[in-house]
Formats: C-alpha cells, structure tokens, sequence
C-alpha cells in the first residue's frame, strides 16, 4: 500500500467525525470491534465494553480498576507494555495491530488483536476476537493431519497391494472396466508372455487376441459388470439368499422398500425377518423352489423397519450349482395395484345389507353361525391359494392342527380329500 496515501485517509476521517455526539461516535466504534478498553495514562482499565454480537472474554467483567498487564497471559506482556509507550508517543497515532492472549477458565487462552490509540490522557485499545479464526485454523491443521494419515495408509496400501502383486505366481493383468485398457502386468505375466506383456499395456486387451475370441473376451470383461449394475438400478427389489435364507445381495430398491435404517446391512439376517406374513410363507417359498426350481408371482407381505406392510408378489429361481448355491428373489411392490383394483376375487354370500335384513327374522345364534362360518371357509381358502393347496402349510399358518384342517375341509366340501385322509373326531372340532 502507498504509506503516502494514508495522512489524506485520516484527515477525511477525521473531516467526517467532526461534530459527531460523543455517544455515536462511542456506538461506531463498539460496532466496528469486539471490545474496547478505555485506560489512563498508566494503563489500568477504566472500562470495558463489548461489540453488540461479540461473545464475552472470560474475566471481563473483572478488568475494571485492573492494569493491562494483569489481564493478559505472560508471553503478552511485553506487548502491552510496547503498546502503551508508542500509543502514548506517536502524534498522530499510528494503527499497528497486535494479537494478545487472555488466560480462559476452562479450554485454550482466547486470541484477541488490539490496536492502542491515544485518546488525550488516556489510551483507547479497540480490539477484534480471534476465537473464529483460530478455531478455522485449527480444523484447517486437523483436515491436513487427516490428509497426511490417510496418504500413509494409501502408500501402505498400495504397496502391500504391489508387493502380492508381483509376488503371486500365475500371470496377471489389471484392466480398465470400461474400456478394457490394459493397466498392469505382473512378472509372471512378463515372463508368460515376454515382450508382448510390454506391448500390452495401454492397450484394449481384445485388440491382442485372435478375432475368433475376441467376442468371448468381451462378453467375459464386461458381462458381470453390467449385470450388476442393471441390478443395482431395478425399481423391483431383488435379493440373493443362501439354500437357508439369509441374504446375501440386495439391490438399491429392496433397502428402499424395507426402509433399511442408514448404516443398517441387510447381508447375513435371515429374508424371513421381512418376508411373509409368518416364518409359513418363506417356508413355503423354500420348498417350492427345492421341488420346482421356480416360483412365479407368489403373493405375500414385506414388513419394513418401522412395523408397516405392503402387498408384494415374489418370482424366485433356485441356482444349486452356483458359486455359491443361492436363492434370487424378484420382489414387486404390487399395493398401488391392489388398491386401484376395488373387485374381490371372491365375496362373501351375504353382504352386511342382507344380513341386516335377518335382524328380526332369524334368530341372532343363526345369524352369528352363518357369518362365523362363511369368514372361514373364505380363510381356509385363502390359506391354500396362498400355500398353493400345500395343506401342511395350510393349517399352520391358520393355527390349526392337520386333522383339523381336514375336518373342515369336508365339512365345506373343499378339496379331494380321498378316502385315506384323517377321519373327523367324535366332538367334530
């Protein structure tokens, strides 16, 4: 800056000032700094006052009738003491900020730069508070230390990574996923392949093999790769099990329909967690898909973290020579469906207008046994629908025993029961 432009700076300032009430020109100055100390000539305090949106120094209320010097830490004195002889000196004064440190009760001293002014007999010290700055600072110096930790553990990383890499026997080459660039090649691979290894790199692998593999090559780089990302952007939920049912893989949309907790991994809980409308329907699935191989739009329920439900229907394929054997799970949120779709795929046989209609002319006990009787053959029904006609499963997601089942089964004419089926008990339970 040109130090010659500085006096003609001070005479319009002070050309502006002049005439001002006192107690303005004191609010400006509170406005412009974090706090102003007003001392005499021997640098004891005589008053303090803080910025309108400064934050308190400890102690400050305290200074009052204080030296200077006893309101700093120790390395600040000598500061305070050079402070006061030049302010009191330098006509006209001069402005040279310092930065001084006040103790704090608790936690780091508190960082605050002063400029001294002589103000006749006394000196006016305006200072601006530090606190901000040195605590961008401090995360500056801590985002660096991060940086330099973790630029350690990459080097130590990568040289692991170079040390097996160059270690192992069988030749390797490391490729760029999407352009199927050479990156890399191992020792082995230099000696496998000589000087045609060298060649290699920095060039799309497919462009050194026979024409008649080349197709094959490609279709082995890329296949995966694709795969897994049309996976991961299914609106469906997709899950892979293992033959037990714990999960193994999920896609992007089952966390979203299962409201997954963020953090939370669905990999090694068991689907049944979310699955059904009891430990039955994965069963079910389970078996269907040991005998068969597929199942195609099997409609159950998935629960999600928060206790809710929606209506889904599951197609699923068994892979048992896969590595590993699994189970694939395509789910599809079919609520929407449902809920536009107000037809029943089967009504009761009296609505509750006729059953109403009774009121009077049969007797209640009559009424009750009908309707009681009509809800459940309607959920026997529904269980062997939904188990398809498994009766095992039947009657144990309707909380009944076999023979049960089967008694009520005759009793409303459903199935073909045979003649080698449990006979009805006596009380005709």
């Amino acid at each position: 800056m040109d130090t010659a432009g500085e006096p003609s700076l001070n005479l319009a300032a002070q050309r502006l000032l002049r005439g001002v009430d006192p107690a303005l020109g004191a609010a400006l100055l509170a406005a412009a700094v974090d706090v102003v100390l007003v001392l005499d000539a021997q640098g004891v305090v005589e008053d303090v006052v803080g910025g309108p949106n400064a934050s308190p120094i400890d102690g400050s209320d305290g200074w009052i009738g204080r030296h200077w010097l006893e309101t700093v830490t120790v390395e600040s004195r000598p500061k305070v003491l050079a402070m006061l002889r030049d302010a009191m000196l330098r006509q006209p004064p001069e402005v040279a900020w310092r930065q001084l440190n006040h103790p704090a009760a608790h936690g780091a001293d508190i960082p605050v730069q002063y400029c001294a002014l002589p103000a006749g007999e006394r000196v006016i010290a305006v200072g601006r508070d530090l606190r901000g700055v040195a605590l961008l600072q401090q995360r500056l110096v801590d985002a660096q230390q991060a940086m330099e930790r973790d630029y350690l553990r990459l080097r130590q990383s990568e040289a692991r990574y170079r040390l097996l890499f160059e270690s192992v026997d069988e030749a390797v080459l490391v490729l760029d996923a999407a352009t199927q660039e050479v990156l890399e090649a191992n020792q082995a691979a230099l000696q496998l392949f000589g000087d045609e290894a060298r060649r290699l790199v920095g060039r799309p692998l497919p462009d050194a093999v026979d024409a008649a593999h080349r197709a094959e090559l490609g279709a082995g780089a890329l296949g995966e790769t694709a795969l897994r990302r049309v996976v991961e952007g299914l609106p469906d939920a997709f899950v892979v099990t293992d033959l037990q049912g714990r999960v193994l893989v999920t896609n992007r949309a089952f966390a979203d329909l299962v409201q997954l907790p963020a953090g939370e991994q669905a990999q090694g809980q068991s689907l049944d967690r979310w699955l059904g409308r009891s430990a039955v329907d994965l069963n079910v699935l389970m078996g269907s898909l040991r005998q068969q191989g597929v199942v195609r739009l099997f409609p159950t329920t998935l629960r999600d973290a928060f206790g809710g439900s929606a209506q889904v229907e599951i197609s699923a394929v068994a892979v048992p020579q896969g590595e590993p054997p699994c189970l694939g799970f395509a789910i599809r949120d079919v609520e929407r469906r449902l809920s536009v779709d107000s037809a029943r795929p089967r009504e009761l046989a009296r609505s509750p207008g006729q059953l109403a209609e009774l009121v009077g002319r049969v007797p209640l006990k009559d009424i009750v046994d009908e309707t009681t009787c009509l809800i459940e053959r309607m959920c026997i029904e529904t269980a062997l629908q939904l188990t398809r006609d498994n009766r095992a499963s039947a009657a144990e997601m309707l909380g009944l025993s076999r023979q049960s089942l089967y008694v009520k089964l005759r009793r409303y004419g459903l199935g073909d029961l045979g003649g080698g089926e449990p006979s009805e008990p006596a009380n005709g339970s």
